[in-house]
């Protein structure tokens, strides 16, 4: 993320938070993780129909492969390839809530974010690195199940759609850049701790 990007995405965060009512009576800490993801969310109560929720969300992969090229009759020994994937991602969500029983209730609005990905590839005859960073937005429906007064379990379901700038820089120091549109659906468990 350049300079300037990360420092407003970051005063917008803290603003975001700092702007929620000063009588809201419920903050909390929420978490939810997948295989290779984990996210940390800040429920914030504005009142009994708003929920406003700053998250940050990070992961990494790691993993290594072998290739092994044909020429003429026989295979060439295996060349390693090492890729290492880092990714973080901070925003926040607007929600309004519909309560459905007395236990149970139901979300639905809005996340945005800012998003960062690092990608470095290594083997034998090359070493790639490519970095993108943009903005998503990704309307959410979620339900929730109180298990205790404090204790929220909730599944959600989410269309995100990214905007990403993508760059990327190779040992033979050739230098591309590309801008990406994308969506994916997402899903996805989490348990908030009201306080």
């Amino acid at each position: 993320m350049e300079k300037n990007n990360r420092k407003y995405v970051l005063l917008a965060f803290i603003g975001t938070v700092a702007s929620a009512p000063i009588n809201a009576t419920e903050w909390g800490i929420g978490f939810s993780t997948q295989s290779d993801e984990q996210t940390l969310y800040f429920p914030i109560k504005a009142n009994d129909k708003l929920r406003i929720e700053p998250f940050l969300r990070e992961k990494q992969r790691t993993y290594t492969e072998k290739y092994y090229y044909h020429n003429g009759n026989n295979y060439s020994n295996p060349e390693h390839l090492k890729s290492t994937q880092k990714f973080f991602d901070i925003g926040v969500g607007v929600f309004g809530i519909t309560n459905i029983e007395k236990k149970s209730q139901m979300y639905y609005g809005a996340r945005v974010s800012w998003q960062e990905t690092k990608e470095t590839y290594k083997s034998e005859r090359f070493n790639n690195k490519s970095e993108s960073n943009g903005y998503t937005f990704s309307p959410t429906i979620g339900f929730e199940y109180m298990l205790t007064d404090n204790i929220l379990l909730g599944g959600e379901a989410e269309w995100v759609y990214h905007d990403i700038s993508q760059s990327n820089n190779n040992i033979n120091r050739s230098f591309e850049r590309r801008d990406v549109q994308r969506s994916e659906t997402n899903k996805r468990f989490i348990i908030r701790y009201i306080f």
